[in-house]
């Protein structure tokens, strides 16, 4: 019994790590379906008639960034002719801001930040997951997106999903891709891109 003393605990071993593993998959699945459920927008949905702005009004799981929205009086940009692509931060990618960061943003009276940050997840035109995807393969790994507000975003794929990438590193992983509105499209973001 003393020689399989070591096959033993090297076998319980195994298992306590198999398992810690499985229950971090779970945990990932589920915060994945808590975001998608606070992002309740539909992917590859035509909204019809709906502007970006709208539908992000509508939607609980971007009340921050109505708020934001809101805030700048940013709704003319959207209520144009012209069509844009929003990557939407979720509510859940602003939680992953630092305080300081937060405060800064905040400032009373300084609208000026917020059009920036709003400005850096805005492309002046319609682009959908299927482009994006297809010139990170032209350009064997990634793409150069410049937003509205000048901000160069690299858009890579890992593990088959399209994650963007800003000046100052931070990422964001798209959501939920191809939410068509009459003013273009949206793609909901796990991050917050900052402007550079």
């Amino acid at each position: 019994m003393t020689s399989n003393s070591p096959i033993y605990a090297l076998l319980i071993l195994v298992m306590i790590t198999s398992s810690c593993i499985v229950e971090k998959e779970d945990k990932r699945e589920q915060y994945q379906a808590e975001l998608l459920a606070k992002a309740s927008i539909i992917p590859g949905a035509t909204i019809g008639e709906s502007t970006i702005e709208q539908v992000i009004g509508a939607d609980i799981g971007f009340s921050t960034l109505q708020s934001i929205v809101e805030a700048t009086q940013f709704l003319d940009t959207f209520d144009t002719t012209k069509p844009f692509t929003i990557f939407a931060p979720v509510n859940t990618a602003f939680g992953k801001l630092h305080k300081a960061t937060i405060d800064q943003l905040l400032k009373v009276g300084d609208h000026q930040q917020l059009r920036q940050l709003l400005n850096s997840h805005i492309i002046p035109n319609q682009i959908n997951a299927a482009d994006i995807t297809k010139e990170i393969e032209n350009r064997k790994g990634s793409v150069k997106l410049t937003t509205l507000g000048g901000t160069t975003l690299i858009a890579t794929m890992k593990r088959g999903a399209i994650y963007l990438i800003d000046n100052q590193g931070n990422s964001g992983k798209l959501i939920t891709t191809d939410v068509k509105t009459a003013t273009g499209y949206i793609h909901t973001l796990d991050g917050v891109m900052m402007p550079k």
